[in-house]
C-alpha cells in the first residue's frame, strides 16, 4: 500500500471538532465565567483552605502534603527529560498509510502522550492550590487580593488545571490497568518471549505516572480538601481534547526525520483511516465526559457523608479511607 507523505484530517473530523469546540466555548461563560465572578470571595476562602476533617488535619498538614505532590509531579517531569529515548511502535490499522517506522521519543516529545500531559497540568494545580490557600489562610498580600491578580486570574487558572487533569488521571490509570497492560502481556505471549524483563510499563517512572496520578487525584477528593469539579462545567474536557487532537495533527509530520511521513503516537488519531478516525475521536470526547462525570460523582458521594454533628467521625473517616482504597485499586496496577 502506497504511504502517505502528509495525511490531512478528513473533512468528517474536521467538521466535528469545529462542532465540538463551537459548542463547548457557547456554553463555557455560563458555566464557568460568570459563577467565578460570583463567587469569587467562597471559592478562595471554601475550596482551597478546606479540610475534609479538621479535627485530624490542620491547615499545615494539609498544606504539606500538596507541596509534597508538586513535589513528585516535578521529580516525575524533571526524569522524564532525563531517561534516554524511548523506541515506540506504534500498531497502526492494517490499512493505515503512515509508514511502518518506530518513534523516537526524546527531547520535547517525551512530554507529549496524554499520560504526561495530565501529570504536569496536576502538578501545575497542586502548585496553585497550595499557593491560593497560603496566601488566604495567612492574609498575605491583601492588596494583591483587592486588584484581584488571584481571584480574576489565579483561581480560574486552578479551577481549569484541576478539572481537566483530575478525572482524566482515572482515565489514565485504567486504561492502563484494563487495556495495555494485558496488550503489552498477551503481544509477549505470542511472540512467546521470556518473561524475565520488565515490559515499558514497569519502569519505575511509568509505575509512578500511571499510579500515583490517580492516587494523589483520590487522596484529595476524598481525604485532604476535597476539591470539586462542577458538572456544568463538562466543556472544559471536550475542549482539552478536541485541543489535543489538533495538537496531533499539528505534529504529525515532526516524529520522523527526513519527512519519511505522517506518525501518531496513539493509533486512533491517524488520519488515514478516513472515517474510522472521525469515529475515535467521537468516542474519545464522550470517555472524557464520561470520566469527568465518574470523578464528578465521586465528589458528591463525599460531600453526602462529610462529617456533621451527627456522624461518628471514626467511621466517617474509615468510610472515606476505604473508598479511596477502593477506587484506587480499581484503576491501579504494579506488576502483572
Amino acid at each position: 500500500m502506497k504511504k502517505s507523505k502528509f495525511a490531512p484530517p478528513p473533512l468528517t473530523a474536521i467538521i466535528s471538532l469545529i462542532t465540538f469546540v463551537s459548542v463547548a466555548i457557547y456554553v463555557l461563560p455560563s458555566s464557568t465565567s460568570t459563577s467565578l465572578k460570583e463567587n469569587e470571595e467562597e471559592a478562595t476562602q471554601l475550596l482551597f483552605t478546606r479540610r475534609i476533617f479538621p479535627n485530624i488535619i490542620s491547615f499545615e498538614m494539609l498544606l504539606l502534603i500538596r507541596l509534597s505532590f508538586v513535589i513528585i509531579c516535578f521529580v516525575g517531569f524533571i526524569t522524564g527529560l532525563m531517561v534516554p529515548p524511548a523506541v515506540l511502535e506504534i500498531p497502526y490499522r492494517p490499512y493505515s498509510k503512515c509508514p511502518r517506522i518506530p518513534i523516537i521519543i526524546e527531547g520535547w516529545r517525551k512530554q507529549v502522550a496524554l499520560t504526561s500531559v495530565a501529570w504536569n497540568l496536576l502538578g501545575i494545580s497542586f502548585a496553585l492550590v497550595s499557593y491560593i490557600g497560603y496566601m488566604t489562610e495567612y492574609n498575605v498580600g491583601n492588596d494583591y487580593n483587592d486588584n484581584h491578580i488571584i481571584k480574576r486570574w489565579i483561581i480560574p487558572i486552578t479551577r481549569i488545571c484541576w478539572e481537566i487533569s483530575a478525572p482524566i488521571t482515572l482515565l489514565v490509570s485504567a486504561v492502563v490497568k484494563y487495556a495495555l497492560w494485558p496488550a503489552i502481556i498477551a503481544q509477549e505471549r505470542k511472540r512467546k518471549k521470556q518473561r524475565n524483563h520488565r515490559h515499558v510499563l514497569q519502569t519505575p517512572r511509568a509505575l509512578l505516572q500511571h499510579n500515583a496520578n490517580s492516587i494523589m487525584s483520590v487522596i484529595e477528593l476524598t481525604l485532604l480538601g476535597g476539591l470539586p469539579i462542577r458538572i456544568n462545567h463538562l466543556s472544559l474536557p471536550v475542549l482539552f481534547g478536541s485541543f489535543y487532537i489538533m495538537f496531533s495533527y499539528a505534529i504529525m509530520m515532526s516524529w520522523h526525520k527526513n519527512g519519511q511521513g505522517p506518525a501518531f503516537l496513539y493509533f486512533f488519531l491517524d488520519t488515514t483511516i478516513g472515517n474510522e478516525h472521525t469515529v475515535a475521536l467521537w468516542m474519545l470526547l464522550g470517555v472524557l465526559m464520561v470520566f469527568y462525570g465518574l470523578f464528578w460523582s465521586v465528589g458528591r458521594v463525599m460531600d453526602n457523608v462529610i462529617m456533621d454533628e451527627s456522624n461518628n467521625e471514626l467511621v466517617v473517616v474509615t468510610g472515606h479511607v476505604l473508598y479511596a482504597i477502593g477506587l484506587c485499586t480499581l484503576v491501579c496496577r504494579f506488576r502483572d
